[in-house]
């Protein structure tokens, strides 16, 4: 699992934070209120860019941060590339002179070739453009559609009368036909795993160890806000969720943001950001074992039915450890038959510089990434994952959509 510099948004593999204060005011500072949709206003004017590619890439999200730019009032804007391709522009920084950090992610309809090349950005006027995406329901289990079929569904409610049920959020993700579940809730086997879902067994702190992957003796974690933001090309959920202990002390506190993309088909494309800080001035270590840490997804109950048909493959050079643990492993996509169709799901993790990435692959149907981190009160962590849902019969190449993934993009400029 990569840990990179946080807050950031560019695809270079990381480092730790160098102004820890203010990435920890904004990663973790009071969240914003609910995004609206962007007003009417006048386009500012076209924005030419270089857009340098390190390694050749599939056709698929691009996601990238741009400093030193024109920033236009509001964010997010919508805009198009000279291809004609729609892009979700968002504003990371603004300075006094009118220009400042931007982040533009669109979805590029043809490979990216290694090099340089120059692009030129035209902001749409009227930024009221109908997002395809959509979110429902109550607080506590909100659903994202896109155009009217169900990505995920978010189960954060927590209640000390129903511990057991509620003692972590996580999200149930669905098949493209926006009604099958691809993963499992609550009960059936290992009740623990749900859904997409993020801890450590064994997370150390002031002499103490916690288990916030089974939540045993009144550990928990417990989401404090959510931040939706529905828009064309890309819909980011942010919430804040805090791992607690037995007396409600905060021993981890995490930001968790998944962003859906708009490929234009059936595939679902679902990257995962988990930013981790200490909840206290004390040093928080992420210990464990591959079957019991990470970030890791649990399939349906009925694949545990029929495991022997589960088929699982792997990057190139994983290293088989035994009992389903496979180190230096980039990647893990798994084949399996739910609701009565083949599917494939793709879990990807971007290379971290100093993690040593393992993948767990039960045949039931829960697999995922581990890896062991320290957290420091002045350096919060940032760990990226991208999930990709497609049915049997589609193309997916697994190491070519990885390959992507991790690939550095560097944006720069271009001033007349």
């Amino acid at each position: 699992m990569p840990a990179r510099r946080c807050p950031s948004h560019a695809l270079a593999p990381g480092r730790r934070t160098r102004s820890a204060a203010l990435l920890l005011a904004l990663a973790f500072g009071p969240a914003p209120a609910r995004a609206q949709e962007p007003i009417e206003v006048a386009a500012p004017p076209p924005l030419r860019f270089t857009l340098t590619v390190t390694d050749a890439r599939s056709a698929g999200p691009v996601d990238v941060v741009l400093d030193d730019a024109p920033v236009p009032k509001t964010s997010p804007s919508l805009a198009r590339l000279d291809d004609g391709s729609a892009i979700r522009v968002d504003v990371l920084a603004r300075g006094v002179d009118g220009r400042g950090r931007l982040r533009l992610r669109w979805v590029a309809t043809h490979p990216l070739e290694a090099g340089q090349a120059r692009h030129t950005l035209e902001f749409v006027a009227d930024g009221r453009e109908a997002a395809p995406f959509a979110w429902s329901g109550p607080l506590e289990a909100r659903t994202l559609a896109l155009r009217g079929k169900a990505v995920w569904s978010f189960a954060a409610a927590f209640d000390p009368q129903d511990f057991d049920a509620t003692f972590k959020p996580f999200h149930q993700l669905f098949l493209a036909d926006g009604e099958t579940l691809l993963t499992k809730g609550l009960g059936g086997s290992y009740p623990h795993h749900r859904g997409l879902f993020v801890g450590w067994n064994q997370t150390r702190c002031d002499g103490e160890t916690h288990d916030f992957w089974h939540c045993v003796e009144g550990r928990h974690q417990r989401r404090i806000d959510t931040v939706e933001s529905p828009f064309p090309v890309v819909a980011d959920e942010s919430s804040s969720i805090e791992w607690r202990d037995e007396a409600g002390h905060a021993i981890v506190r995490e930001r968790r943001t998944l962003s859906a993309w708009d490929l234009g088909d059936a595939r679902r494309v679902i990257d995962v950001v988990v930013t981790l800080a200490c909840g206290s001035e004390h040093r928080v270590e992420l210990r464990g074992d591959p079957q019991h840490a990470g970030c890791q997804l649990r399939l349906a109950e009925e694949v545990a039915t029929h495991a022997d048909a589960t088929r699982y493959e792997r990057s190139a050079g994983a290293k088989d450890s035994g009992n389903d643990v496979w180190r230096d492993c980039d990647w893990a996509m798994v084949r399996a038959r739910i609701g009565g169709r083949d599917v494939k799901v793709l879990h990807a993790s971007a290379a971290g510089a100093n993690a040593r990435v393992v993948y767990s692959t039960r045949p039931y149907g829960r697999f995922g990434a581990f890896a062991e981190f320290a957290l420091s009160p002045d350096a919060p962590l940032e760990l990226r994952y991208r999930v990709v849902i497609a049915d049997g019969d589609q193309a997916l190449d697994p190491a070519l959509e990885s390959a992507g993934f991790r690939a550095e993009l560097r944006a720069s400029c271009l001033r007349d």
